[in-house]
């Protein structure tokens, strides 16, 4: 009987998870981050971006279920006394946009120098996150 009550819920389990990964939509990653004048801030620049929990790259192909997410994007130079922005926006993913792809437009990253010179100068950047549909890929994930 123990056994019947184990396979059983094996079972449950993994249906429920195939039709969470039938509900999850392949889409390719594109992350734009320009900055129109450094204004003296900064040398080398990276960005860190994240969809939820999980970190996002350029060209990363991802499964996406409809929902509510948080997106991240962190910019920072390279020296060796980091000058760091940060912003996260809420963005709602429907199943049309699941369909058609959809853009994810960040509110400016403020990036201010905090020593030197140049101490309380600022340079924006503006990230956008473009989510194209690829139907019939297998996701990657990292």
């Amino acid at each position: 009987m123990m056994m019947k009550k184990l396979l059983c819920a094996l079972l449950c389990l993994t249906l429920a998870l195939l039709s969470v990964s039938a509900l999850a939509d392949p889409m390719l990653v594109r992350i734009t981050a320009k900055c129109a004048d450094q204004n003296h801030v900064g040398t080398g620049w990276y960005g860190v971006y994240t969809m939820g929990d999980v970190e996002i790259r350029d060209n990363d192909v991802i499964d996406v279920v409809a929902g509510t997410y948080d997106f991240t994007a962190t910019i920072a130079d390279t020296e060796a006394a980091q000058d760091v922005g940060m912003v996260t926006d809420s963005y709602k993913v429907t199943a049309n946009r699941l369909t058609k792809g959809f853009t994810v437009s960040l509110d400016k990253v403020d990036v201010m120098e905090d020593r030197g010179t140049y101490k309380g100068y600022w340079c924006e950047w503006y990230v956008t996150i473009d989510f194209e549909p690829l139907a019939g890929w297998e996701a990657v994930i990292h």
